[in-house]
């Protein structure tokens, strides 16, 4: 499935989850608020999945829209609760690690006007690489992306990347807009921190991502 295709059903998920119902000529209508991209929902109204699209009025969703709908929320949440049992039987058979030093972060992503946000507990001898990969496991993304953290150390505006990572995207790949280049693999987070506080997280060069970590605590002996 490429990201069209994806975009396309997730559309449709989201109409059907944020839809109310309202009288119509033939019975109740489902409707939803028109907030999403104008190309996909014309693709929808083509495919005879929801009525036509106008500004600032509700979309309603077709009979058919509506069992499609229903059936992807089925599929892909069955989809997402194996990823999170699998992720679940990970975490426990590795077991916590106890008496580290360790940084708390708070990770927040802003999706659709709204605050989505993490509070994670990371050893302060993991590497940016590792951070990627526990920011990834804690909003459930697939790591299909390239990414980077960009940050101010010693008045040294850096840009932390993985230099071995290519992705899907790597046509988007940006620049480094002045910043020094580092390895993500090889940097470490008591490198940084917690001298510096803040530093911005980007995922997937496409649809940017960015997720802005903010230093709560930095723990001596973390148990847990």
């Amino acid at each position: 499935m490429d990201e069209k295709e994806l975009m396309h059903d997730l559309t449709l998920m989201l109409l059907y989850l944020d839809s109310w119902k309202e009288k119509g000529p033939s019975g109740p209508v489902a409707r939803s608020w028109n907030r999403y991209d104008s190309n996909v929902l014309k693709a929808l109204q083509n495919e005879g999945l929801i009525g036509p699209a106008q500004k600032a009025k509700p979309i309603s969703l077709t009979p058919d829209g509506e069992d499609m709908a229903s059936m992807l929320v089925k599929v892909y949440g069955t989809v997402v609760g194996e990823f999170q049992n699998m992720l679940d039987d990970q975490l426990k058979n590795a077991g916590p690690i106890t008496n580290e030093p360790a940084f708390r972060f708070r990770v927040t992503l802003q999706l659709d006007g709204q605050t989505c946000w993490r509070e994670i507990v990371v050893p302060q001898n993991f590497t940016f690489a590792d951070l990627h990969e526990v920011i990834q496991a804690a909003f459930l993304w697939w790591d299909y992306h390239m990414y980077d953290f960009q940050l101010t150390s010693r008045r040294e505006k850096l840009m932390i990347i993985d230099p071995d990572a290519g992705g899907i995207d790597g046509m988007f790949a940006p620049g480094t807009d002045g910043r020094k280049p580092i390895d993500a693999t090889k940097t470490h987070l008591f490198d940084v921190f917690p001298r510096t506080r803040t530093a911005t997280y980007t995922y997937d060069y496409g649809d940017w991502w960015v997720h802005k970590i903010r230093l709560v605590e930095t723990i001596a002996n973390f148990e847990g």
